[in-house]
Formats: C-alpha cells, sequence, structure tokens
C-alpha cells in the first residue's frame, strides 16, 4: 500500500458549467506535470463532443484498454493524468461506463477504478446570476471558450428574461449535483480534496493552482510562467444583459 502522503497520478477537476474550468485547465496544462485537464469522458455523454482519446470496442475485456487510452491521452511525461468533470455529465457517466465493465452501471462505483487516489479540485463559482448570464449567453451563441488571439468580435444575443431564468434554473440544478459528485468523490479510498471559488480566482488564479498540486505532491517550480490561450468573455454587454436580468427578476418576486 502506498503511503497517504505518496505523490498522486489521478487529478480530477470536478466543477459546474461556467465557472472557470477551462481557464484553470489551461494553467494546469503549462505546467507539463499535472496531466493534460480537458473534458475526456464528455464524449462518452455527448458523442459530437471533442476528444483525441481512443474509444476501444464495447466490452468487459476492453475495460484495461480503455482507460489505458484515457490516462496516456489525459496524461503527462511524469504518468500524471487529469480530467475535467462537468458536474451536469455525472450521473450519466455509470450507465457509459458499464459498456466497457468499469463500474456497476447505477451506483459511483466506477470512480474509484478511473481515478486510483486522486487528487480533487472541487472549483465551484458563487455569482449565480452571473453564471445563469453566461451560461446563457454561450449557448446562444455557441462560443464557449473564447482564445486569446481569437479577433472575432464577441456576439450578445437579444435580451430573453424567460431563457435567462431557465439558466438561472440550470446553473441551481448543476450546483445540487456538483456536490453530489463531490460527496461520491470524497468516499473514493485515499481521495484528497480541496475547493475553490471561481470569483476568488479571478484576481490571480495562480495560489489555487500551486495548492492543487501541492494536494497531489507535485512541485511546481516558483519561477514558472503560468499560461493560457483563453480570455475572460465577461464585457459590458454582459453587465447591461445582468442590470436587466436583475431589474426582471426583482419584479417577477415581488
Amino acid at each position: 500500500m502506498l503511503p497517504a502522503d505518496s505523490p498522486r497520478t489521478a487529478l480530477i477537476v470536478l466543477t459546474t458549467p461556467r465557472s472557470g474550468s477551462s481557464w484553470t485547465a489551461s494553467l494546469m496544462r503549462s505546467t507539463e506535470t499535472m496531466g493534460v485537464c480537458r473534458e475526456w469522458l464528455t464524449r462518452l455523454i455527448h458523442p459530437n463532443a471533442q476528444s483525441r482519446s481512443e474509444l476501444p470496442p464495447d466490452g468487459a475485456h476492453n475495460g484495461e484498454v480503455f482507460l489505458t487510452n484515457l490516462r496516456e491521452a489525459a496524461g503527462t511525461r511524469n504518468g500524471v493524468f487529469a480530467i475535467k468533470i462537468i458536474s451536469s455529465i455525472w450521473s450519466e457517466l455509470p450507465a457509459a461506463l458499464v459498456r466497457w465493465g468499469i463500474g456497476d452501471g447505477v451506483s459511483d462505483a466506477w470512480a474509484a477504478r478511473v481515478f486510483p487516489r486522486p487528487a480533487i479540485l472541487v472549483l465551484r463559482r458563487r455569482d449565480t446570476v452571473g453564471q445563469a448570464v453566461s451560461m446563457w449567453r454561450a449557448t446562444a451563441t455557441n462560443r464557449f471558450a473564447i482564445r486569446t488571439d481569437d479577433a472575432v468580435p464577441q456576439e450578445m444575443p437579444p435580451y430573453d428574461f424567460a431563457a435567462l431564468r431557465l439558466a438561472l434554473q440550470q446553473v441551481e440544478h448543476h450546483a445540487r449535483e456538483l456536490q453530489r459528485a463531490a460527496n461520491s468523490c470524497a468516499q473514493i479510498p485515499g481521495a484528497v480534496m480541496i475547493e475553490a471559488v471561481y470569483e476568488e480566482m479571478l484576481g490571480d488564479p495562480v495560489p489555487t493552482v500551486r495548492a492543487f498540486a501541492r494536494l497531489a505532491g507535485r512541485d511546481i517550480p516558483l519561477d514558472h510562467h503560468f499560461a493560457t490561450d483563453l480570455r475572460i468573455q465577461r464585457d459590458d454587454a454582459t453587465n447591461a444583459i445582468r442590470k436587466l436580468f436583475e431589474r426582471d427578476l426583482a419584479s417577477a418576486k415581488s
């Protein structure tokens, strides 16, 4: 049995949509020692999602092949692999992974096999209204990430109170699913976990990434430059929509 403080090879970023997880994952990737953190499991639920991991044919006899391919796609040279999981797919993973004999198809028993002794970062967002506006905008424009070299102007769809209120309800649902997933991850043998809040990371995300690295037993040099190819999508148009939404929310509650 490995010592409790031995370095971890499995890293999980567990989060909800529009909580800065792509940004956080890009900073992790820049270290070249914290895995290649992306949504590698999303394609199991949404077949059109991009992924560079190879899926072997269904069958319990291919379970280890599936895990090997996943870990190689998500891994850095030091053997660490990292996967971002959005709470919206968590409840669907048991039925997806059982195709390769991983888990029982019903419970979260699959997680211990996919992520042995994981280090887990639970990334939350406190500002649910801002999260709802961001989700509504990204969904309406189909632009979920803006890269630093992207010269295409950001779009703002016409104000839609009903759609925004639905997005707020979805945000609240995702938060509940995130908590359920976090509770399940905490039960994985040998798991260690920290939490972070997106709004608190905005000024300087590096301490959070470093804390996660320390939790996993991975040292990041003090002079390392944490780089990202993403930029924040929020702008003046977002703030204007938010003011309208908050006004109409208050009217609807009165």
